[in-house]
């Protein structure tokens, strides 16, 4: 199958037309189904590091990136169900395991980075369409950097480098250009997608050690995390140096929100997430409680007790 190319008389992309992956098969120890992933996973990898080279409008990279993502995320979901080979080093992006579907999305991710950064370009904000074209990057870039978060942790693997650095960037970017008002549930990505909705829950989710290898979400712990995220803040630490129990949001790391039970005296660049007290038990989350009884109690740390 030849790679993508560009139709000199109508200047759109054209994606590959075969082969097309169809619904997975559930019998993993077929030997068409291995097959068949087999031959199509390399294709995969082919058309996407082309995608990202090849020199495109964003109408012609957005075009060839809808047509790919249902067969992507089809692939992905049959890579989750193969053995446990994915998480040894050793073995190739290119042949088939968890792992493998970890670096396409990773792929994706980084073709979605080209495309935000072509519509950012004078050039191509001229119409309405273009903020169409913005509106779509901006959602697909949480909606996969959500599914490679949340896949990492329900089934205990290791994220690809800049994964979580990704997304703080996405979030603080939606800000600095005007897109979300922090605090407010609006933002210019359209009715029914809140993203500061969407970037708290990966948030809480990667403050549940009990999710760790859960290998799926328990749909009331979904609803609830739902929930938390919504009743969660974030608010600038420039107030919060120096109390204990902050959970910090370090938007320069490449990593999740942490909890940190003593005191952070040193700045930092992000957030202090402040979720409902009904997730901090159910993450197991005990914030410092003095009693002002104790001679050698911190005042700073009556505010975080337990409430």
């Amino acid at each position: 199958m030849s790679r993508p190319t560009l139709d000199s008389e109508t200047q759109t992309a054209e994606p590959y037309s075969q082969p097309w992956i169809g619904p997975a098969s559930e019998d993993l120890a077929d030997p068409r189904e291995s097959r068949r992933i087999g031959l199509q996973l390399p294709l995969l990898f082919r058309i996407l590091d082309h995608l990202d080279e090849e020199d495109l409008t964003p109408r012609q990279r957005i075009r060839t990136l809808s047509r790919l993502k249902r067969p992507l995320l089809e692939m992905v979901e049959a890579l989750s169900r193969l053995g446990p080979k994915g998480s040894d080093p050793k073995v190739s992006a290119l042949e088939p395991s968890p792992s493998s579907g970890r670096h396409l999305i990773e792929r994706v991710c980084r073709n979605l980075d080209h495309l935000l950064q072509d519509l950012d370009r004078g050039r191509f904000r001229a119409k309405p369409k273009d903020d169409e074209d913005w509106r779509w990057t901006i959602r697909q870039l949480f909606a996969f950097l959500g599914r490679q978060i949340e896949q990492g942790i329900l089934e205990a693997r290791p994220w690809p480098p800049r994964t979580w650095l990704r997304l703080h960037d996405l979030f603080e970017y939606l800000i600095e250009r005007g897109g979300l008002e922090l605090g407010t549930g609006s933002s210019k990505l359209g009715r029914g997608f809140d993203p500061e909705t969407v970037y708290k829950r990966l948030l809480l989710l990667g403050l549940c050690p009990q999710l760790v290898g859960a290998r799926k979400l328990d749909e009331d712990v979904a609803n609830q995390l739902m929930r938390w995220a919504i009743e969660s803040r974030l608010v600038e630490p420039s107030g919060r140096l120096g109390e204990y129990g902050l959970i910090l949001v370090e938007t320069s790391q490449d990593a999740p929100a942490r909890f940190r039970a003593q005191p952070q005296d040193a700045p930092w660049r992000g957030w202090v997430l402040e979720p409902p007290a009904d997730f901090l038990a159910f993450a197991g989350l005990r914030r410092p409680s003095l009693s002002l009884a104790d001679p050698n109690g911190d005042p700073r740390a009556l505010r975080y007790g337990s409430r």
